[in-house]
């Protein structure tokens, strides 16, 4: 019986339609665009020390391997996003060898990545995501009984590859 007010499944149904309106605005924006990739090399556990707490990151502008015995050797890396606010995101890579024939990259676990070198040398590696590229130096050195490798990535002096800004149709654009 309704007496001047709102029926009760009016009520139920505005009440749901409130919620599904208000779940909609709680959504996560929208991913902002990326300016920059982190790359992070994980710290062979061997070097960690007595003590043990997990594995450790880190981002040196040049990565030096531990010797490992054999004739290949394998980085562990991460790549993230980082986006115009600063924050480390978690992104889709993709990677360019510029030799296979002497490094290979494998997809880990949770954004992780192996890198495994199968000869001494040195080629690039260019790793990049939403028009984000750097490109990576991967020396690889034979010691013997042992190879280890070293990984220079650009430094902040230098920028990561961008697509290049369109020319200036008034030609004002001063560079």
């Amino acid at each position: 019986m309704m007496t001047g007010g709102v029926s009760r499944s009016t009520a139920l149904a505005l009440s749901i339609l409130a919620m599904l309106v208000g779940t909609a605005q709680a959504a996560d924006p929208p991913a902002a665009p990326l300016t920059d990739l982190s790359i992070q090399f994980k710290k062979d556990p061997r070097l960690s020390g007595p003590t043990y707490g997990g594995p450790q990151w880190f981002s040196p502008a040049t990565f030096t391997s531990a010797a490992q015995p054999g004739t290949t050797a394998t980085v562990d890396m991460k790549v993230r996003g980082v986006d115009w606010h600063g924050k480390v995101v978690n992104t889709v890579v993709e990677w360019t060898v510029a030799d296979p024939d002497m490094l290979t990259v494998s997809a880990g676990e949770k954004g992780q990545f192996r890198v495994t070198v199968t000869r001494p040398g040195e080629t690039t590696l260019t790793v990049a995501s939403q028009g984000v590229a750097k490109e990576l130096v991967v020396r690889a050195k034979n010691l013997g009984n042992a190879i280890q490798v070293e990984i220079r990535q650009p430094s902040l002096a230098e920028p990561s590859q961008r697509a290049a800004p369109a020319p200036d149709p008034e030609g004002t654009d001063v560079r």
